[in-house]
């Protein structure tokens, strides 16, 4: 049996005792090797009512545009970048101050970023769903030439009380040999899991070259088809090169798939 690898362990023990009351993080091994692995903790960090109404109130007045195969698309969710600006499908989302962020937003990243095996991760980004309004990410891999390789990445989810989303880990056909666990809320469904208030999930090691991730369209089940979610990505850039990377690379990598005419985003923005 492959032994868990250190920094995930590592990075597990640092989350748990940052939040001693929440669930502890539950490590999931996503290759043979144990080289790409997934943490979760439900209800981590949850948001009270009056947080996610704050939260909600940040929430940009127009979705993002892009560029995709010479057209102009509006992406499915509203997006806001803070602490570094962030390149990705012929635009670039600029930045503002990670101290300009809604008080929890701010205030986690402050936390997370705080922890040894979290150090330089000061980009955030939040992406805000409406899932009446049908919001969505589209399977894709984050853009490694623009992070600092093999560095974890963050994603905390805040929703209304009773809401979920369904989050999916796909592995690559050029992956080799990727592996898509059970894991908590997901039905029994290979790489599926529910989204909830506070629910953490760090994406580690190989995984973006091994999975792809992806916020799946909401359907009509109770509890799914109507409510918010606002999700916190946090990731560590790589330096001034590798921004110019991510704005004048090609978008290969880290694109949604298009189906049915849907939009394919080169996105480095975990859902």
């Amino acid at each position: 049996m492959t032994p868990p690898p250190e920094a995930a362990l590592q990075l597990a023990r640092s989350l748990a005792t940052l939040r001693p009351s929440a669930p502890p993080p539950k490590l999931h091994l996503l290759t043979p090797d144990g080289a790409s692995w997934l943490l979760h903790s439900p209800g981590w960090w949850p948001a009270t009512p009056a947080q996610l109404d704050e939260l909600w109130r940040a929430r940009p007045p127009q979705p993002t545009l892009g560029t995709v195969m010479g057209r102009a698309v509006a992406f499915p969710r509203r997006t806001a970048a803070y602490g570094e600006d962030y390149a990705y499908t012929g635009q670039t989302q600029r930045a503002a101050p990670l101290a300009a962020a809604p008080p929890l937003a701010a205030e986690a990243c402050a936390a997370l970023a705080s922890l040894p095996p979290l150090a330089g991760h000061a980009a955030a980004l939040l992406n805000w769903y409406d899932a009446a309004a049908g919001e969505y990410m589209g399977a894709h891999a984050d853009d490694e030439r623009a992070l600092r390789r093999g560095e974890p990445i963050v994603s905390l989810s805040w929703a209304d009380g009773g809401h979920f989303r369904r989050f999916r880990l796909t592995p690559r056909k050029e992956g080799g040999g990727g592996l898509a666990p059970a894991l908590p809320g997901g039905g029994g469904r290979a790489g599926v899991a529910a989204v909830r208030n506070g629910c953490l999930l760090v994406m580690g090691g190989t995984t973006q070259r091994t999975h792809k991730h992806e916020l799946m369209k909401p359907t009509k089940a109770p509890g799914e088809g109507v409510g918010r979610r606002v999700n916190l990505s946090l990731r560590c850039f790589a330096g001034r090169a590798g921004k110019r990377g991510r704005e004048e690379g090609g978008e290969a990598e880290g694109r949604e798939e298009v189906k049915g005419g849907e939009e394919g985003e080169r996105r480095a923005a975990t859902p």
